[in-house]
């Protein structure tokens, strides 16, 4: 099961990594490389406690999941730690996730957010997911609450108890990587 996982990933990723790409982004303060380690180093701090995930063990895997999140962040707006993180909590970089409501991938959507999304490829599935996110960032002003959206289907505040702590335990989590990734920069040490 986890050899067919596994080939199912490299063959996703090959084929995404051959697609046709968008217009690049604008440049943002870091550049793409920089981006792509930090997302890299995300991933690896993620699954830490996952060795046998293929993402784990296969370097260039996880590079092109890398490139891939921070393509589509560029394409979309958002930090590429933010949907970095966002994967993570949705799906640990499974691919072929599937949640209980029917949710689907690497972000989990489903319903009005999956539609017309190609939810077959890696960047289909990241797509998806950061084109809702940051459909709501310009009506919800911050990235907090356009997580709550995400979460929500729509509502940029919520009263429930359990949706607040997984928002704010997200937020934690992209803003303990980003300094984590900053620090280990800074010292030249690596992820």
């Amino acid at each position: 099961m986890r050899m067919a996982k596994t080939m199912l990933l490299a063959g996703l990723l090959f084929s995404s990594a051959h697609a046709t790409a968008a217009e690049p982004a604008e440049q943002t303060e870091k550049s793409f490389d920089e981006e792509v380690r930090s997302v890299d180093f995300a991933i690896k701090r993620f699954l830490r406690v996952e060795p046998g995930k293929p993402l784990m063990r296969d370097a260039e895997l996880r590079l092109q999941m890398a490139r891939a999140i921070v393509e589509t962040s560029q394409n979309h707006g958002i930090p590429p730690l933010l949907l970095t993180t966002i994967v993570y909590n949705e799906s640990t970089f499974e691919i072929t996730a599937l949640g209980k409501l029917g949710e689907v991938g690497l972000t989990q959507v489903h319903g009005v957010a999956a539609r017309d999304c190609d939810l077959t490829t890696i960047e289909g599935q990241l797509d998806c997911g950061a084109k809702w996110l940051a459909h709501y960032y310009p009506i919800c002003k911050t990235w907090e609450k356009s997580l709550t959206a995400y979460a929500t289907r729509g509502l940029c505040v919520s009263e429930s108890i359990t949706t607040k702590e997984r928002i704010s335990y997200r937020m934690r989590m992209w803003k303990k990587i980003q300094k984590e990734f900053n620090e280990t920069n800074e010292t030249g040490y690596g992820g």
